[in-house]
């Protein structure tokens, strides 16, 4: 049987041909934004090339952290590519300058996990029309579009003039479908679509993917964990690990090979798990037989007992116990279900074929029998691991290890010390020492920079407007003379830039620090205030929440800003937003984090709050050494230089 690896290097630089259409990624690297000098330069994907063919529904597949997401944004022009290229037919998604191919831009939909948070508008129709905007359609039109989205997803005309917030989440979810596919894209992209989806609403989603399908020179590809649900319904199957292409086939192609399924840590998809159960039980069938592996509970059934048995007996016979709760998910929750959805993230399976995958493993055999592409991934990760840890230097390593409350006593020694800094020497000295910490940090700029972008930019606006001098006429409002005072306007630079540093460091000390340990840090410290009852495990929840916070809202700003930048098929740089997308993006943001704040406070409530057992119950005692006492002496030694430094 032949199986497809991956291509070799040779092919990296092979374009399309002009006569094809289809999606094809041409060596496409993709690292994070946030990546800082003395990080490990690790991309979020790596050499990804293979080719997706128009009418058929590809499945990505991988465990969580592998890029499927990352990979299913790139191929809609969410993420910028850091090498490479992304090709519909002849035509290259990415144009000069870093801009999207306006025509392919529109032609592409993307459904993310959760869609129901996307809405913002006060009535459907006007989700409808947002949506609808950049096709420039006449209303007829774009009438047309709206109730053929709403009789595909089978919602009422009527739901048109309600408020999303009056919806049920499933209602939700179903008009933010709607709202994409009235569009009409040739490429439909879902990212987990049937996360959190009930089992009636799983048909009728598989349907529109079967039409969608079926619609000129586009195609489907789905990101999802579900695999009993996707597997029979995909045409091609990609398998993503740790940012890479490990393998890319057909689902029989794949399930043929059930190492490559251990390798790349998702695990045995369920057909795989009965199969090895049942050669365990020694029924003569199993693993040999993965070269056609049923892929519906029915086609399984009919493999086991043979389809006249099977409808005459159905699930009486005692061979078919295993499919007592498999049979189910034929109504939509997928394939197979049952014990195996929920047993242990391993997933290595029991019996004969797990002792021979085990052998294998440690000897020549498994050298022989392995795909080389997983032999490689398996190296690769390791070095990229080794090198990542290299990267890291002594300085980085000490600061993050350090005790948090030798951290926080060196940051208040450094802040005032630079706070009392009136000379423009003692404000370079302060910005010397402020950059080598960041840089001696490895924290990544764009970790320190987004926070603080804010407040750079109040900086230079307060310069400006502090600068303006403006004289009035003595016998007039009008006026005489406008002219710009450097001695005004450097004297509030001076001042907010010393701000500016102190933020800096205190943005430093989080990041470096953890919610977890500061968290311990504060109990210890604070630990003597509750010989005079005063609760110091609140105050030290309080603060690990606040850190815990502030990390999540930024993602939730990132995520948003992708989703305003699909919907409105925006030709702006990632990340920006223009002001008639601020509703677009405002109200889904407030809500979600409002959504947030509700689960976090659920959470808490029932767990009863009980803030000291946390403390109590937990770690070890963070440990002070003589390197804090040493940190200690080098943030007062550095206070008394710039102390004599401001005399």
């Amino acid at each position: 049987m032949n199986r497809e690896t991956l291509p070799t290097a040779s092919a990296a630089g092979q374009q399309a041909p002009a006569d094809r259409t289809g999606v094809a990624l041409e060596d496409v690297w993709v690292y994070p934004g946030d990546q800082g000098k003395g990080q490990a330069a690790k991309p979020l994907l790596q050499s990804i090339r293979c080719r997706i063919e128009p009418n058929t529904i590809t499945l990505i597949a991988g465990t969580a952290g592998s890029g499927k997401t990352t990979l299913l944004q790139t191929i809609a022009g969410l993420m910028p590519l850091s090498r490479g290229a992304v090709r519909y037919g002849a035509h290259s998604l990415w144009e000069d300058g870093n801009r999207l191919h306006a025509l392919l831009h529109r032609s592409i939909g993307i459904v993310f996990q959760y869609p129901e948070r996307q809405l913002f508008a006060d009535s459907i129709e006007k989700e409808f029309r947002y949506s609808l905007r950049p096709y420039r359609l006449s209303k007829a039109v774009q009438a047309e579009r709206i109730d053929g989205a709403l009789r595909q997803m089978g919602l009422p005309t009527d739901i048109l003039s309600e408020s999303f917030l009056t919806l049920s989440d499933g209602q939700k979810r179903k008009v933010a479908l709607a709202t994409t596919l009235a569009t009409r894209p040739t490429w439909l992209l879902l990212d987990e679509p049937t996360a959190g989806i009930d089992p009636q609403g799983v048909g009728p989603l598989l349907r529109c993917l079967k039409q969608q399908k079926e619609a000129a020179d586009g195609g489907v590809i789905v990101v999802s964990h579900d695999l009993d649900t996707f597997l029979p319904l995909a045409d091609r199957v990609l398998i993503l690990h740790n940012g890479a292409l490990a393998a890319a086939g057909t689902p029989q192609e794949l399930l043929a090979r059930p190492e490559l399924w251990l390798e790349t840590e998702i695990g045995l998809p369920s057909a795989l798990q009965l199969m090895a159960q049942l050669r365990e039980a020694g029924t003569g069938m199993g693993i040999e037989g993965t070269e056609d592996v049923p892929l519906t509970a029915e086609a399984m059934a009919d493999r086991i007992l043979g389809p006249r048995e099977r409808e005459s007996h159905g699930t009486a016979n005692p061979k078919t116990a295993a499919f007592d709760g498999v049979r189910k998910a034929e109504s939509g929750t997928g394939a197979f279900g049952g014990d195996y959805a929920a047993e242990s993230g391993t997933a290595v399976p029991s019996g004969d074929y797990a002792t021979e995958h085990r052998t294998a493993t440690s000897g020549e055999e498994h050298a022989a029998e392995s795909p080389p592409e997983a032999s490689i991934l398996a190296a690769g990760t390791s070095e990229a691991k080794q090198a990542g840890a290299a990267r890291m230097g002594a300085a980085a390593q000490l600061l993050q290890q350090l005790h948090p409350s030798a951290k926080w006593i060196v940051y208040v020694l450094l802040t005032a010390a630079i706070l009392m800094q009136h000379s423009w020497a003692g404000i370079g000295v302060s910005a010397l020492l402020t950059g080598s910490l960041i840089i001696l940090s490895g924290v990544a700029y764009r970790s320190l920079l987004r926070p603080a972008k804010p407040f750079l930019y109040f900086i230079v606006i307060s310069t400006v407007v502090s600068g303006i001098t403006i004289i009035f006429a003595s016998d007039s409002w009008l006026p005489e003379r406008i002219y710009f005072s450097t001695a005004p306007a450097s004297k509030t630079f001076e001042l907010l830039v010393r701000f500016l540093f102190v933020m800096l460091l205190g943005i430093l000390l989080a990041v470096t620090t953890g919610a977890k340990r500061m968290q311990m840090a504060l109990e210890q410290a604070l630990s003597f205030l509750e010989r005079f009852g005063i609760p110091v495990a609140p105050f030290a929840f309080a603060a690990t929440l606040l850190m815990r916070f502030l990390p999540r809202l930024l993602q939730e700003m990132d995520r948003m800003l992708i989703i305003v930048q699909a919907r409105g098929k925006s030709q702006a740089k990632k990340g920006s937003l223009r002001l008639r997308e601020i509703p677009v993006f405002l109200i889904p943001f407030l809500l979600s984090m409002m959504k947030y704040a509700e689960d976090l406070s659920l959470t808490l409530e029932a767990r009863g709050y009980q803030l000291k057992r946390l403390r109590r119950e937990g770690m070890a005692r963070l440990p002070w050494t003589r390197r804090e006492w040493i940190c200690i002496a080098a943030g007062v030694l550095l206070f008394a230089v710039l102390y004599m430094w401001a005399l």
